[in-house]
């Protein structure tokens, strides 16, 4: 009676102790299914937490174009607070951003900068917005569409260099750097008039480029003297020539020596 006493106690005991883990596999499994669920729900039907999960899950899987629609679809809610549409549309050009994606995420990074001026991620925005521009031109003899929208997204910045001062540095050296690859697509021109003869047309066009970028802050005078130097030498007008090579010696004497090695050499005639 004894020995069954015990033995019915040692059931009880294992029973007790097995409950426990039952229970939670039991809860391990609900949650499971209630994830498997949640990604088989229709979009439509979802609040802003389980579009937010949802988009978690995609993010943590590498599966970025999915988070990107999720965020659309979040963006698109009705009762979605302020706070949560900012950080949304922030979301949305970071995700483009990393995975790739530069003009879409710099349409986002825009859209952010211009819906939220005051925002304390608004320089960040907007620098990110240069960066896809920029990060998509293209060498200098090819299209310059994204060269010129980069540029003009800088100067926008910098105008505001007061308060955005975090980034103001290197959307100088991306200015700088956009102006340089302007410049040279418009001396690429120039030359391939010049080469050609088509002189009037080389004319025009360094007119338009000391139009273009004498004025601006990048200091590309002495560029611009060596073109006049160039066209100079090609019309022959050796009196032009030497007051621009002149000019360029005194102010810019690196530019000069390059200068100085094309030069057109006088003709000696021997005497009879």
């Amino acid at each position: 009676m004894k020995v069954r006493s015990n033995s019915l106690f040692l059931c009880l005991a294992i029973g007790l102790i097995a409950l426990p883990a039952c229970q939670g596999k039991k809860n391990t499994k609900t949650k499971k299914e209630k994830k498997v669920n949640l990604a088989y729900k229709e979009w439509s039907k979802m609040n802003f937490d389980e579009l937010n999960q949802l988009k978690n899950e995609y993010v943590d899987s590498k599966r970025y174009d999915l988070a990107i629609k999720c965020l659309e679809r979040l963006e698109k809610l009705e009762d979605i607070s302020r706070e949560n549409l900012q950080k949304v549309r922030l979301e949305m050009a970071d995700i483009c951003f990393e995975n790739g994606q530069l003009p879409k995420s710099a349409e986002y990074y825009k859209k952010y900068a211009d819906f939220y001026p005051g925002s304390k991620n608004s320089e960040y925005a907007t620098y990110k917005a240069i960066l896809c521009k920029f990060y998509s031109t293209l060498s200098a003899d090819r299209d310059q569409k994204q060269t010129e929208e980069a540029l003009e997204l800088a100067d926008k910045f910098l105008e505001r260099s007061s308060i955005y001062k975090e980034h103001a540095d290197e959307v100088r050296k991306i200015k700088q750097q956009c102006q340089n690859k302007l410049f040279e697509r418009d001396e690429n021109i120039f030359n391939f008039y010049l080469n050609r003869g088509s002189n009037k047309a080389a004319i025009v066009r360094l007119e338009n480029i000391k139009k273009t970028f004498t004025n601006n802050n990048m200091n590309m005078e002495p560029k611009i003297l060596a073109l006049e130097c160039q066209l100079a030498q090609k019309l022959n007008n050796t009196k032009l020539f030497e007051e621009k090579t002149k000019l360029l010696a005194d102010k810019y004497p690196d530019h000069a020596i390059k200068i100085a090695q094309t030069a057109p050499k006088k003709k000696k005639y021997r005497h009879f």
